[in-house]
């Protein structure tokens, strides 16, 4: 399963329940709500299953929802440039 970690012109901010993330190298800033913010908080600890799996168990939705979600944001993330794919090798 893939792995992900932050991009390096990226930079981060837990503000009560919720995530702030800059781009560096555009300038924008985008928020992620407490879904989101759990999901930003689990990036760099599990692969895209292991997310799934602790958000079902934390937000109690089907293991089905959590994983839609879980590569619903990764997908978009991915398209804004803000997390990138962390070779298994380096993982």
């Amino acid at each position: 399963m893939s792995r992900y970690r932050p991009h390096a012109d990226v930079v981060s901010r837990q503000i009560e329940q919720e995530a702030v993330i800059l781009d560096l190298a555009t300038g924008e800033y985008f928020g992620l709500n407490e879904t989101g913010a759990r999901i930003w908080e689990l990036l760099e600890a599990h692969d895209e299953q292991g997310i799934a799996v602790q958000l079902a168990e934390e937000f109690d939705v089907s293991a089905a929802e959590a994983a839609e979600a879980v590569r619903d944001l990764l997908a978009s993330l991915l398209e804004r440039r803000l997390i990138e794919q962390v070779d298994d090798a380096l993982a």
